[in-house]
């Protein structure tokens, strides 16, 4: 298990610590307040990871490419405060109590978010679900968002 705790007031390090932590995240450049603030807590257990932040003035956006390094991720968010919406095609999730992320490539906005994420490879949640169901034909658990609306 691998523990990840960050308070940072650096726009900087903000943006490297959360492309670390959310994998394959690519942020541009930070458009921060003087008082922006990053708490960010990732646990690595493999095969779940959970990640919590509170970005505080640090408002922009990024991109993924959908492509988790090779294994096939299933994330699912939550949003307890500000702003968080991604894109993926002509699909919108707007973050909310709990919403799937794409998973394909996608973009995101945010404004002051206190994001959680539990992030698993999507064989883990194929194989739970298989066992669960005692039918090794059961499909895969994974789809995309139903356009303007993906909450779970």
């Amino acid at each position: 298990m691998r523990r990840t705790p960050l308070t940072t007031r650096d726009p900087e390090e903000d943006r490297s610590a959360l492309e670390e932590a959310y994998r394959r995240l690519r942020l541009g450049r930070p458009a921060a307040a003087e008082d922006s603030e990053l708490h960010l807590s990732a646990v690595e257990a493999d095969p779940l990871g959970v990640q919590q932040s509170r970005i505080v003035g640090f408002h922009g956006g990024g991109t993924n490419d959908g492509t988790n390094d090779g294994t096939r991720l299933i994330r699912v968010g939550h949003l307890a405060h500000g702003r968080f919406t991604v894109r993926a095609g002509d699909d919108e999730v707007a973050g909310t109590d709990a919403f799937l992320f794409p998973s394909r490539p996608y973009t995101g906005q945010w404004e002051d978010p206190e994001l959680t994420t539990l992030t698993v490879e999507e064989a883990v949640v194929t194989h739970q679900a298989r066992a669960l169901v005692g039918r090794e034909d059961f499909p895969q658990p994974h789809r995309p968002p139903t356009p303007r609306r993906a909450c779970v």
